[in-house]
C-alpha cells in the first residue's frame, strides 16, 4: 500500500495544479520531472520499481506534453529557469521559444528577431529581470508566471508580450466545461462575496425552475445563410392539463408554416416578442392570426 501511496501522490499533485484555477502552461512539464525524480526518491532509487511507472509518464509525456508550448512554458517560467540554469541551457528548450515565436508571429519578422535578441536579457537576469523585487518574486506562490512577466518583463517587451500568452494558456478543457450543478453554478472561487440567505435563494430559484420545466428546450434561432437575418418566430404555447397546471414550451416556427385551426382552438397561443439586435420587437400579440393562415 505504501508503495501505491509514492508511486500516485506526486501524480496526484500534477493532477491538482493542472485541474487547478491558474493557467499550468508554465508548470506541467516542470512538475512531471519533479513528480519523475519524487517517485524514484520514494522508492530509495530502486530502478526495478521506479522504471515501469516512469515508462508509462513517458509515453503519454513524449505523446501529448512535449510540445513546444510546453518546453517554452517551462523554459519561461522564471521559477523553473533561474533554479535549473544548467539543464535551461539544453539547446532543445531554447529551440521551442524560438519555433513558438515564429509561429505566433508568422506574419511578422520585425516581432521575431525582438524576442530573440531579448532572450539574452532574460536568461542573464539582466534590466528589469535583475531588480531585487524581481528576484524576489520568482518563486512567490501568489504570483503566477503571467504575473511576473506583466510586472518586471519591461525590459523585454515583446518578449514579455509572448510569454504571457503562453504562460495563460490551459493544460485541460474541463474550465471549457458546462456546470450542471445549480449550487456551482452560482458559488465559486470567484464569485464567493453572496451572503447565505441570498445564496440558498438563488440556489432554490435555479433548482426549482429546472424542476418546473424539465422539457423546455432552449430558444435555438436559425440564421438565414444569404442575409444573416434570422427565420421562424417565437411562441410561447401554455398548454393546459387535467391538475390545472400549465407547462411553458419554447418552440421555433418558420414564418410560412401553417397552424390547424382545429389544433389552435385547443392551445392559448401567445406569441413572444421577436427580439432584434437592439432588443427591440415589432411583433405584437394582437399579430397572431388563430385562424391557421399566416398573413
Amino acid at each position: 500500500m505504501l508503495e501505491v501511496i509514492n508511486y500516485f501522490e506526486p501524480l496526484a499533485y500534477v493532477l491538482r495544479r493542472v485541474d487547478g484555477d491558474v493557467p499550468a502552461m508554465g508548470y506541467i512539464y516542470g512538475d512531471l520531472l519533479k513528480a519523475k525524480q519524487d517517485i524514484a526518491t520514494r522508492l530509495n532509487g530502486n530502478e526495478k520499481k521506479y522504471g515501469p511507472i516512469w515508462r508509462i509518464i513517458d509515453a503519454r509525456w513524449d505523446s501529448k506534453l512535449k510540445t513546444p508550448l510546453h518546453k517554452a512554458g517551462y523554459f519561461l517560467n522564471p521559477g523553473y529557469f533561474y533554479d535549473n540554469k544548467k539543464e535551461m541551457e539544453d539547446e532543445v528548450l531554447m529551440e521551442a521559444v524560438v519555433q513558438c515565436a515564429a509561429q505566433m508571429y508568422r506574419d511578422d519578422i520585425t516581432m521575431q528577431d525582438n524576442i530573440v535578441s531579448q532572450l539574452t536579457m532574460y536568461t542573464e537576469a539582466t534590466g528589469s529581470f535583475g531588480i531585487p523585487m524581481a528576484i524576489r518574486q520568482r518563486n512567490m506562490k501568489t504570483i503566477p508566471p503571467a504575473n511576473w512577466w506583466s510586472v518586471h518583463g519591461g525590459s523585454a517587451k515583446d518578449l514579455r508580450k509572448m510569454a504571457i500568452r503562453i504562460l495563460s494558456l490551459t493544460c485541460i478543457s474541463s474550465a471549457c466545461e458546462r456546470t450542471w450543478s445549480a449550487f456551482e453554478r452560482v458559488h465559486s472561487k470567484k464569485r464567493t462575496r453572496l451572503g447565505q440567505r441570498k445564496l440558498n435563494a438563488l440556489v432554490f430559484v435555479m433548482f426549482n425552475k429546472r424542476l418546473q420545466y424539465p422539457d423546455a428546450p432552449a430558444p435555438q434561432l436559425e440564421d438565414d445563410a444569404q442575409s444573416g437575418s434570422v427565420r421562424g418566430k417565437r411562441r410561447l404555447i401554455h398548454k393546459s392539463s387535467s391538475s390545472k397546471a400549465k407547462k411553458a414550451r419554447v418552440v421555433a416556427e418558420d414564418e410560412e408554416e401553417e397552424f390547424d385551426s382545429s389544433e389552435s382552438e385547443e392551445e392559448e397561443e401567445e406569441n413572444i416578442p421577436y427580439a432584434d439586435g437592439d432588443g427591440s420587437s415589432d411583433h405584437e400579440a394582437d399579430d397572431v392570426v388563430a385562424s391557421g393562415n399566416d398573413d
